[in-house]
């Protein structure tokens, strides 16, 4: 009995000090990426930052010194899809607008964290918003038009294209994938000719 008292009584005392001990939490970092954003997570030029959605925010997070950068999208919009340009300098950020349901696609400057400019989808394209990439535009940046427009799928393999990737070293040649459908792209003067198959 003794030894039972002796146990019960030290379980008290411990029961005490653990009601009279604070516990203080100090997160080193918070991390809120969103995983419904395609193309999520990407490396800048530096190699040590990384980009990511989180909320309503671009963050821009060098894991080195543990800082972080903030480019803050507009009210109401949704970001969607984010590509980084081969240089690694830009940022394109499918934004949906909540209240319309139209998207566009902005593009950032990393290093200003600003947007340099908003294209909006182009006017022969039937549903207007991103993820079908059944058509692709490649838009000359410092031009306001359309070099060229493209359809992606065929009329006898209606796949549904959800990727679209441009050669880092040739900006001319593009892949695009999805359901049923891998091509291998390149820019002509009268739209777009396959190199690769279905």
């Amino acid at each position: 009995m003794n030894a039972l008292m002796k146990f019960q009584k030290f379980r008290q005392i411990k029961q005490q000090q653990m009601q009279n001990k604070t516990v203080g939490l100090q997160p080193k970092r918070l991390f809120g990426l969103r995983n419904d954003v395609l193309g999520n997570i990407h490396f800048t030029m530096t190699k040590y930052e990384i980009i990511y959605p989180a909320a309503n925010v671009i963050v821009i997070q060098n894991f080195v010194t543990n800082e972080q950068k903030f480019l803050r999208l507009p009210e109401n919009i949704n970001p969607e899809i984010i590509v980084i340009s081969p240089n690694r300098k830009l940022i394109a950020i499918a934004e949906l607008n909540i209240i319309t349901e139209k998207t566009t696609i902005a593009i950032y400057d990393i290093e200003e964290l600003k947007r340099l400019k908003t294209l909006q989808l182009a006017v022969e394209c039937p549903i207007q918003a991103v993820e079908i990439y059944a058509f692709i535009t490649i838009y000359t940046f410092g031009k306001n038009d359309t070099m060229v427009t493209g359809r992606a799928s065929n009329k006898n393999y209606p796949g549904r294209a959800t990727l679209v990737k441009c050669n880092p070293s040739d900006t001319s040649i593009i892949t695009v994938g999805g359901e049923n459908m891998m091509k291998i792209m390149n820019k002509t003067e009268k739209g777009f000719g396959q190199l690769g198959t279905n």
